[in-house]
């Protein structure tokens, strides 16, 4: 029986991607999903940021967790993504593509389980990695929200802009102030009545440093440690060298994210 997404994730329009599983099994799970010209992390021309496949990834893991335990106590729990690893990207999505999003669960350790994910478009592998998720309390999502029809393209980046309030660069390092006031739009939908701040985009937020310079290739590595909230000043200390930027955010003095990713120069 299908389940729907909206009723057991705490996600919502604009940020929420998946509609419900496609397939389920003990340890593995599948979304269909359509990249629709109102998607967030779409740019001008209609290509989707790789970052957003990664997200594509957590929600159907999310969905699939929630499944499991519903089977288990009749209740879903909630959760949060924590880390990334060997995540590689090999072709650009677009609007328009349908795209088959495929998780398995490989561990669980406690309150923590991974996923190996992969996206596949027209037979070929987009993007794969394992992500590391928290899984939380059990807890009622937030009431449903009507979708707006379209999105302005690149409002995502110009709201990005606008919260990176300072950049500072010398030879290989690089030194930051980022901060997302209530109305960011990458708030909206993550959660309700909850909002915090997606670590993809707190991710974007940084490669943007540089001025669309350089396209994501590969994340090695990333951690969240902390969930960043409206108006919460954080601080970036990155290095960029050989196409690997290493980063690491905090809030005050206490660590939010860190991150290695290899970049590719944008020709």
């Amino acid at each position: 029986m299908p389940l729907n997404a909206e009723k057991f994730l705490p996600h919502r329009k604009p940020m929420l991607f998946i509609d419900s599983l496609a397939e389920f099994s003990e340890k593995y799970a599948r979304a269909e999903i359509k990249i629709n010209e109102n998607n967030i992390f779409l740019n001008r021309e209609g290509i989707l940021d790789p970052l957003a496949g990664v997200e594509f990834i957590a929600q159907t893991a999310a969905l699939f967790s929630a499944r499991s335990m519903f089977e288990k106590s009749g209740t879903p729990f909630s959760g949060l993504l924590v880390g990334l690893r060997d995540f590689e990207f090999f072709h650009a999505l677009k609007s328009g593509n349908s795209v088959s999003v495929e998780v398995e669960k490989t561990d669980e350790i406690g309150a923590f389980a991974l996923f190996q994910g992969k996206i596949s478009s027209n037979g070929k592998v987009a993007l794969s990695g394992t992500i590391k998720v928290w899984h939380g309390t059990n807890e009622a999502p937030p009431p449903a929200v009507k979708e707006r029809s379209v999105i302005e393209k690149s409002t995502l980046e110009k709201q990005i802009s606008e919260s990176i309030k300072s950049v500072e660069k010398t030879n290989n390092t690089i030194q930051g102030t980022l901060s997302f006031d209530a109305g960011f739009k990458g708030f909206e939908g993550h959660f309700p009545g909850m909002p915090v701040l997606p670590g993809v985009i707190l991710m974007k937020s940084v490669i943007m440093f540089l001025n669309g310079k350089y396209a994501l290739k590969k994340i090695s590595n990333a951690k969240f440690s902390k969930s960043v909230l409206p108006g919460d000043i954080l601080k970036v200390s990155a290095s960029l060298e050989n196409e690997i930027l290493k980063a690491k955010v905090f809030s005050v003095n206490t660590p939010v994210a860190s991150f290695s990713m290899e970049l590719s120069s944008e020709k």
